[in-house]
Order: C-alpha cells, then sequence, then structure tokens
C-alpha cells in the first residue's frame, strides 16, 4: 500500500527555507501573518509597486516570496536590511 504523500506546499516550503541558504522565505500569506497584515494588503502593495526586490519581493514564475528578514528591515522597521543606520 501507498504511503500517503506530504502535501506540495510542504515540499516548497522545505525547498524555499533550505538550510544550506540560511535565509527564510514565506509565501505572501506566511509573510501577512508573521506582520499582522492581510495577505490581501501585502498583494495590493505588490501590485502597486509599494514593495518589491528592495523589500524582499521576489517572483518565482508564477509565485511570490518575500524575504522575512529584509521584509521586517525595510516595510515594518523602515531601515537598513543590514540593520545599519
Amino acid at each position: 500500500m501507498e504511503q500517503p504523500r506530504e502535501s506540495a506546499t510542504h515540499e516548497n516550503k522545505q525547498a524555499i527555507n533550505d538550510s544550506n541558504f540560511g535565509h527564510e522565505y514565506l509565501t505572501v500569506v506566511e509573510t501577512a501573518t508573521k506582520a499582522r497584515l492581510s495577505p490581501k494588503t501585502l498583494y495590493n502593495w505588490i501590485s502597486m509597486g509599494k514593495i518589491a526586490r528592495a523589500e524582499g519581493v521576489h517572483h518565482a514564475g508564477r509565485k511570490v516570496v518575500i524575504h522575512w528578514s529584509t521584509f521586517e528591515a525595510m516595510v515594518l522597521r523602515g531601515g537598513d536590511p543590514r540593520g545599519e543606520a
């Protein structure tokens, strides 16, 4: 009998969060949850160009992922992603 397969979402998240990269990339929904924002707000900001690559937004085909550390530093804290003043 075939073993139940893990969800594709888990596999994608595992690939994105691969420890070899040492970076945390999240989906728009995960980022919104962590930042206590609505996913619709993030999608609107992305479509209006308010947040882009400089704020950690990356497009992988049709999928959008957000680098949490960069997003947090640039959007939530309004500063330098390297932590410099």
